[in-house]
């Protein structure tokens, strides 16, 4: 259970990392998930927000037709998973497409591998921005910077009003270093599990 104002929390937070990068006016965004899945439907409020062209790619899989559509409409957004990146780096059309209007590219779901980053950037010119978050927080609670050299593997800096902590299994605070889990806290949190009672009292 999301409320309004989590996703709210999640736009602003996003702006706040990315600012006025991208124009209204002149950019489209592809969204390249199903709508259902947090990272789709976040980055669907956040483009509405910025009153921004968005184009859903409602089968992602069908590389041929999604190259065809990035040649079309050059975007200056796009986000996927990493496995999404190897498809579409790996059609043979790809790399001679104009990559001109990308300014940001989104990568989550899984650790970004360094070869995709590498041959991404290669090819387009733009990074991949790496983030980590979870239906649970309203999508991404951290991300790497959009304008600094971010370490492949890296999820990034928490977002604003979002804190973050490793914990050992007893709920104590891991030293800088040491393994734990990752426990989050801040406005973009559900506020519980839908008629999941027991759910919710555990976590």
């Amino acid at each position: 259970v999301l409320p309004h104002s989590a996703v709210i929390a999640n736009v602003a937070a996003a702006e706040q990392c990315f600012g006025r990068l991208l124009d209204p006016a002149t950019d489209t965004v592809l969204i390249c998930l199903p709508i259902y899945h947090i990272a789709a439907y976040s980055n669907l409020i956040f483009d509405m927000a910025h009153g921004l062209h968005s184009v859903l790619i409602t089968n992602p899989r069908d590389i041929p037709a999604l190259v065809a559509t990035f040649a079309k409409l050059k975007p200056a957004f796009f986000s996927g998973v990493n496995t999404l990146y190897d498809a579409i780096l790996n059609h043979p059309d790809f790399a001679a497409l104009d990559f001109s209007n990308l300014k940001l590219s989104l990568q989550g779901g899984t650790a970004l591998r360094s070869g995709t980053a590498e041959r991404w950037r290669a090819v387009t010119g733009c990074p991949v921005v790496e983030g980590y978050g979870l239906s649970e927080t309203a999508a991404a609670i951290t991300y790497n910077r959009p304008d600094g050299n971010n370490p492949v593997g890296s999820i990034g800096m928490a977002l604003a009003e979002v804190e973050i902590t490793l914990r050992d299994e007893q709920g104590q605070i891991v030293p800088i270093g040491a393994p734990g889990e990752l426990c989050a806290r801040g406005p973009q949190m559900t506020k519980s599990y839908w008629n999941q009672l027991e759910e919710t009292a555990n976590a």
